[in-house]
């Protein structure tokens, strides 16, 4: 059987001389980002969803003809532990009706040895121009381009045809975050004018404080760069490893023990814009799968006929807890630490800052294992020589 694997692994090297598994990734990753982009937009009200998620559906294979031809194992064990994840993965999908973190897995095995600084390029310019189709087809009345206000707010928030003012404000950060990872957490003047424009942009449009105040963070990251990755290495990966899990796993344990009323509690939930209510209740409706469950849940996103009752998980983790079940997420968790030894092992200083900024923006926001927002994962097989550094 090794010897089948020798021969395939030598036949994948010869036919990567014409760059086939380079189109087949690129093909199959612009498709992933287009799609899950528009699912994200008002034109899923003009575009048949069904057509999207076959096209989706349809990248998908092009990214398993890549994996199949092009991927290089070292042995039968390593094939079988991909495949395996993958099949608890796509059980949990099976089971939750969600394909998000199937069709993510897939496209993390088939970046293989892809340079994840193109990765972040044509992400960032596809995401980009896709923000601005958006905007202009809400301005000419293509979509719609929705408004709504906070209870007890005359403020309005304006989505610009994305499905809620508050992915936009995700859909910012996470552009702002990428282009600054392609710039290595360094910006010249007229970038933090730029990017301080945007800042201010996204709040006054989306009225959304959360996301605002993460976009600060990073560019205070950019100007304490050196302080902050000297503090980093002092953490060393035990240190990083306990302040992200005890994050990790006090949002979930103060969600599940949240009790109206409670001075302490009602002040965080009111900090995090309801998201320990609404988390508390999906404990309280449904237990924690082993392999995921349907969780029926609406949102203030999109156009609504009817009165509704809001519900909504919007903490990744305990989405993933309670969607997909414990034990991707406890794979999920693995690959995460297993992420931040990584890159301060190469010394990857701008992605462990990267994903630390991800980890964090995952508490309030679901946008963990949607490629079109986060692409970070991308980094688990992919080549990120272009990253490694040494503080200067």
């Amino acid at each position: 059987m090794d010897v089948i694997l020798d021969l395939r692994n030598r036949v994948a090297e010869k036919l990567k001389s014409y760059h086939i598994d380079d189109i087949l990734f690129y093909i199959s990753f612009l498709t992933y980002l287009i799609v899950n982009f528009l699912l994200g937009t008002m034109y899923i009200y003009v575009i048949d969803t069904s057509l999207l998620y076959g096209i989706w559906l349809s990248a998908c294979f092009v990214a398993l003809i890549k994996v199949g031809l092009f991927n290089i194992y070292h042995s039968w064990k390593d094939m079988g532990l991909v495949v395996g994840i993958g099949l608890i993965i796509w059980v949990s999908c099976l089971n939750t009706n969600s394909w998000d973190m199937i069709y993510y897995y897939v496209m993390i095995i088939a970046a293989q040895d892809m340079k994840f600084k193109n990765i972040v390029k044509i992400f960032l310019v596809t995401l980009v121009v896709m923000l601005i189709f958006t905007f202009i087809s809400a301005k000419l009345g293509i979509i719609v381009g929705m408004t709504n206000m906070r209870d007890g707010s005359t403020d309005l928030r304006y989505a610009l045809g994305t499905v809620y003012p508050t992915d936009l404000a995700a859909r910012l950060f996470y552009i702002e975050l990428f282009y600054i990872v392609l710039r290595k957490f360094k910006l010249t003047l007229p970038e933090y004018v730029i990017w301080m424009t945007v800042i201010a942009f996204g709040y006054i449009v989306t009225n959304t404080r959360l996301d605002a105040i993460l976009m600060v963070m990073i560019l205070l990251t950019v100007l304490l760069k050196k302080q902050v990755i000297n503090f980093l290495e002092k953490l060393k990966f035990t240190g990083i490893s306990v302040i992200s899990a005890a994050i990790i796993s006090f949002i979930i344990g103060i969600t599940y023990l949240y009790k109206p009323h409670n001075f302490l509690l009602d002040k965080i939930d009111h900090l995090l814009s309801g998201r320990l209510r609404f988390g508390h209740i999906a404990f309280e409706r449904f237990n924690v799968p082993f392999f995921g469950q349907v969780v029926p849940q609406v949102g203030n996103g999109g156009l609504h006929k009817h009165t509704y009752e809001y519900f909504y998980i919007d903490c990744s983790y305990i989405r993933v807890l309670m969607m997909n079940g414990l034990f991707s997420f406890l794979i999920l968790m693995i690959v995460l630490f297993w992420m931040i030894h990584y890159f301060l092992d190469a010394k990857a200083y701008t992605l462990l800052l990267a994903l630390l900024f991800v980890l964090l923006s995952s508490v309030i926001d679901q946008h963990l294992l949607e490629i079109s927002f986060d692409c970070i994962l991308l980094t688990l097989f992919s080549n990120i020589t272009y990253f490694k550094e040494r503080l200067e």
